[in-house]
């Protein structure tokens, strides 16, 4: 076989590799782009839509007649637009209660003490422990069945 005959095929095999890859591709840079302008012709109709409202027109007759300066619509607007501003401003941001702990009598365990829970029929013993974060707890069941739902 010759080298001209040896690059002819190696050259074959290199194009229907990539022949494959590029139909074996899920999503080309072609779609991507595509997908990219849609997204910002959509956000820019939003955006001149949301301009038209806070201009005083109809979004879907943006032609259509405006609302004047100095109108009663205008007066309208504004009013709506200061009740909306001064019942936001009234409400104020409701916080968060603080969730309220009980902490048990006794001292706190640690990974040295090798805290240990027995579990029994429906209880466990201590039912009630404190451990410093991060010790492991040790949780056994002598009975090796299922012990139905732990009460405390």
């Amino acid at each position: 076989m010759t080298l001209k005959s040896r690059t002819l095929i190696i050259m074959a095999a290199a194009l229907i590799v990539a022949l494959i890859a590029v139909a074996c591709a899920s999503e080309s840079t072609a779609d991507i782009v595509a997908t990219a302008a849609y997204q910002n012709k959509v956000d820019n109709d939003n955006a001149t839509r949301q301009a038209i409202i806070d201009a005083g027109g109809d979004p879907d007759n943006p032609q259509g007649p405006q609302v004047g300066s100095g109108s009663l619509a205008e007066k309208a607007q504004e009013a709506a637009k200061a009740t909306a501003t001064a019942l936001a401003q009234a409400s104020p941001t409701p916080v968060p209660t603080a969730i309220v702990i009980d902490i048990p009598d006794g001292p706190t365990l640690t990974d040295a003490d090798n805290p240990t829970i027995q579990i029994g029929d429906n209880v466990f013993e201590p039912d009630l422990i404190k451990v410093k974060v991060g010790t492991t707890v040790t949780w056994e069941n002598p009975r090796r069945s299922s012990s139905g739902t732990p009460t405390r």
